[in-house]
């Protein structure tokens, strides 16, 4: 009788060792997947995008041209996540990841030209400019940019040289993926 009560005491524990085991095996599986759902949660609830041009105001009114200095669009059209900021011309990019960009652009008549381009934390994108030129035309231009940012980096659209004459002009971006 003591030999049948030492086995029942010895499988008692063989079990107790196993739930333990599979107590901590499931801990860690739980921890594993409370983590993924965090990193899923994190990326989904990031968004951020603009779209900005310059209105219907005259352009005195609503945009500022001087080259080599962010231009400010003072009509929002949309700004999820309120990254860009009207009163300096700038994006502030939210969170690593990959960002699209679009600037489109018509001159007004004039024979210098204009360069405009998209800029970040006031370096020119490689080849990313719109120039148009031509006596008795107007010019006009585009560029799309796709880049991996990190955060904190700041996007502008600027009047890189020639001469400050935009009429029109639209700037957009938003964010693809994030990290």
């Amino acid at each position: 009788r003591l030999d049948t009560q030492e086995t029942a005491m010895q499988n008692l524990q063989t079990a107790i060792d196993h739930m333990q085991l599979s107590s901590v095996s499931m801990q860690a599986e739980l921890h594993s997947v409370q983590q993924a759902q965090h990193s899923l949660s994190t990326k989904i609830g990031k968004a951020a995008s603009f779209d900005v041009d310059f209105g219907t105001l005259p352009i005195s009114e609503s945009v500022d041209l001087r080259i080599r200095s962010p231009i400010l669009f003072k009509h929002v059209i949309s700004n999820v996540g309120n990254h860009y900021n009207k009163t300096t011309g700038l994006f502030s990019v939210p969170y690593d990841g990959t960002y699209v960009f679009h600037l489109h652009f018509i001159g007004g008549n004039h024979s210098n030209g204009t360069h405009l381009g998209i800029y970040a934390n006031d370096s020119w994108f490689p080849v990313a400019y719109a120039f148009g030129m031509g006596q008795g035309y107007k010019n006009q231009g585009s560029t799309t940019v796709v880049s991996y940012l990190s955060s904190g980096t700041r996007i502008s659209a600027q009047i890189g040289s020639g001469t400050p004459n935009v009429l029109e002009a639209s700037f957009s971006g938003f964010l693809v993926h994030a990290e």
